[in-house]
């Protein structure tokens, strides 16, 4: 039922122009697998995104991974355990951010650098219970 749901929403999104890299498609994503078999962001593929949403399973998006994309909002899951340097730099149109509890994820000082859309915290914090 859920599944059908995204799929539905996906599609009107798909429908009005506006492009998505839904949770639980690595397609849209440039990614490695680590020698444990865990998911490492490295980019995205889906230049047009105006959301993304890191698929679950994911334990790293790596240093530079989202440099200067043009999104305009974030999901990182809860398996998220580290966002790198500048992992979102200069993500000039990026206005929230939701992320996993803070004790669970590391995430590098300037990871949100140059993102004048969010908070002057460096980012918007949503817990992932909301």
């Amino acid at each position: 039922m859920k599944e059908e749901k995204l799929m539905r929403d996906t599609d009107i999104l798909r429908d009005y122009g506006i492009g998505l890299a839904h949770q639980g498609d690595l397609l849209a994503f440039t990614y490695d697998v680590t020698q444990d078999g865990s998911i490492v962001i490295t980019g995205l593929k889906d230049k047009l995104a105006l959301a993304i949403s890191i698929p679950e399973g994911t334990v790293e998006i790596s240093d530079g991974a989202f440099c200067r994309c043009g999104f305009f909002s974030a999901y990182v899951p809860e398996s998220t355990k580290r966002i790198g340097s500048r992992a979102f730099f200069g993500c000039k149109r990026l206005r929230q951010v939701r992320l996993p509890d803070f004790p669970t994820l590391s995430i590098a000082e300037n990871a949100f650098e140059e993102c004048p859309e969010l908070l002057p915290t460096g980012y918007k914090y949503y817990p992932a219970t909301v």
